[in-house]
Formats: C-alpha cells, structure tokens, sequence
C-alpha cells in the first residue's frame, strides 16, 4: 500500500500542434507530451514506433515493462502492479 504511479503518454513522431488536434476530444486524465530524439532513443526501439507502446518505468526511470500494441485494463494493471511490487 501507498505506492504512488504517475501515468502520461509521449508522442515521439508528431509535433505539439499534431499532437494537440489527435487528442482533443478524448477521454484521457493523464498527460500527453511531446518528445524529441533524445526520448525517442532513450525509450523507443525503431520497431516500436509504428504500434501503441506502453512503456511502465520505476522511479528511476527504467523501463520495467514494455507492452506492445492494445492491451486491457487488467493486463496494464498487472504490470504496473509487478513494477510497485518489486
């Protein structure tokens, strides 16, 4: 218990006017930014680029979990849940 997560999402292959139009209207509660080159090849793998990517990171800021594509709710859950608890 008390474990605290903080949730945002990264585009890394459009600008912040791009970025800005896709999102409006979507039902998010989390931020989306906009990363450069440096966050891209911090993060991403070239094959990632072109499907959904959810990347969980402790709090240093290593990637823990990395899932490809569309995923469920429970399934985000228990990576997350697999990060805190470690």
């Amino acid at each position: 218990g008390g474990e605290r997560f903080g949730v945002l999402a990264v585009a890394v292959d459009q600008d912040a006017a791009q970025v800005a139009r896709d999102v409006q209207g979507i039902l998010i509660n989390y931020p989306v930014l906009v990363g450069d080159d440096h966050v891209r090849d911090a993060y991403f793998r070239r094959r990632d680029l072109a499907v959904p990517l959810l990347l969980v990171l402790d709090e240093r800021g290593v990637v823990r979990a990395r899932m490809l594509g569309y995923h469920s709710e429970a399934d985000v859950t228990k990576a997350v849940d697999r990060v805190l608890g470690s």
